[in-house]
C-alpha cells in the first residue's frame, strides 16, 4: 500500500481520552475535522495484477492528497478513517470491479466502530478491507491485541474480505495461523529489493493466506523478482493507476464527530471501570 499507511500509532489512540467536554468538542472537533476532509481531491485506483497473466484482479482505492500526504495520513484518528472509508465505498458502489480499501489497526481494534461499519451495510462480494499497518501490532497490550483479533473474525463473519497489507519480517512474528486467516497478504514494497529471503517469507506467509500480491513492483526486473519469489499478484507503477476527482461531503466529518463523541463516553466508561478492579 503506498499511501494510506500513515496513521498514528494505535496506542496512541485506543488508550487515550480526551480533555474536551460535549459542549466544546463540537466547536473544536469539527472543524478539524472539516479541514482533514478538505484535503481530499479524489480517489486514485491502483491496478493488482496476476503475474502468470497479467490480468487485473483488482484495484486499491487511495485517497488522493492534495496537501502533505504523510502529514495528513498521520493526523487522523480511527473515528475519520471509518467515515473516510465508508464515504469510498459509496463513490465506487456502482463499479462491478473488485475494490480494496484501507482502514488502520486502530479501527478493528476498537468493538464500537466494529459495530458501526457492520451495521453501515451487509458485506458486498467485490469490496475487501486492507488491514493496513500490521507493524502496529506490537504496540498492542493483551487486550487491545484481543479486540484486534476479535474485529477481524466479526467483519468475516458478516461476510468482509480481509487483506493483511503491508507485510514485513519486522511485524510478520505478531501474525500466525491461529489468529487470523486472510483473503490474501500483501507483502510491503520495501521488501521487494535487498531481502534475500523474501521467496522464504512468502512461503511462510501462505499458513496466513493463499494469496500473495508483491507492492513496489515499477521496473522489468522487479517484475522478475516476484516471479522468482513465486508471488501471486503484483502492484506498483509498472502498472498505471486511474484518477477520479472528487470531494468529501460535510456529512462525513459530521459522523465522524458523532462517533467521536461516543467514543470518549466509551473509553472514560472503560478507564472507570478499570479502576474499580
Amino acid at each position: 500500500m503506498i499511501l494510506w499507511n500513515k496513521g498514528r500509532k494505535v496506542n496512541e489512540r485506543i488508550v487515550s481520552t480526551s480533555s474536551f467536554t460535549a459542549n466544546n468538542i463540537e466547536d473544536i472537533s469539527l472543524d478539524s475535522y472539516l479541514m482533514s476532509i478538505s484535503q481530499v481531491s479524489g480517489l486514485r485506483f491502483q491496478p493488482i495484477v496476476f503475474l502468470n497473466n497479467g490480468q487485473v484482479i483488482a484495484h486499491e482505492v487511495l485517497s488522493a492528497i492534495s496537501g502533505d500526504p504523510a502529514l495528513f495520513f498521520s493526523s487522523l484518528c480511527e473515528e475519520l478513517h471509518l467515515a473516510i472509508f465508508l464515504w469510498q465505498l459509496e463513490e465506487v458502489r456502482h463499479l462491478p470491479e473488485s475494490c480494496w480499501f484501507n482502514l488502520p489497526v486502530a479501527v478493528f481494534s476498537e468493538p464500537y466502530l466494529i459495530s458501526e461499519l457492520i451495521a453501515a451495510g451487509p458485506a458486498m462480494e467485490n469490496i475487501s478491507i486492507e488491514l493496513q499497518d500490521p507493524e502496529n501490532i506490537q504496540h498492542l497490550n493483551p487486550l487491545q491485541f484481543n479486540r484486534l483479533r476479535s474485529g477481524v473474525r466479526r467483519l468475516q463473519q458478516h461476510g468482509w474480505n480481509i487483506i493483511l497489507d503491508d507485510l514485513t519480517s519486522t511485524c510478520a512474528p505478531y501474525l500466525n495461523e491461529n489468529d487470523f486467516k486472510f483473503a490474501a497478504v500483501k507483502f510491503d514494497r520495501t521488501e521487494l529489493r535487498g531481502n534475500p529471503d523474501l521467496e522464504q517469507q512468502i512461503h511462510h506467509a501462505r499458513s496466513l493466506s493463499s494469496v500473495i500480491v508483491l507492492e513496489g513492483i515499477e521496473t522489468a526486473e522487479d517484475l522478475k523478482i516476484a516471479n522468482t519469489c513465486k508471488a501471486d499478484a503484483g502492484q506498483g507503477f509498472l502498472w498505471p493507476e486511474r484518477k477520479v476527482n472528487c470531494y468529501v461531503p460535510e456529512v462525513v466529518a459530521r459522523r465522524a464527530l458523532l462517533w467521536g463523541q461516543r467514543l470518549e463516553h466509551i473509553r472514560k466508561q472503560r478507564v472507570a471501570v478499570n479502576a474499580h478492579l
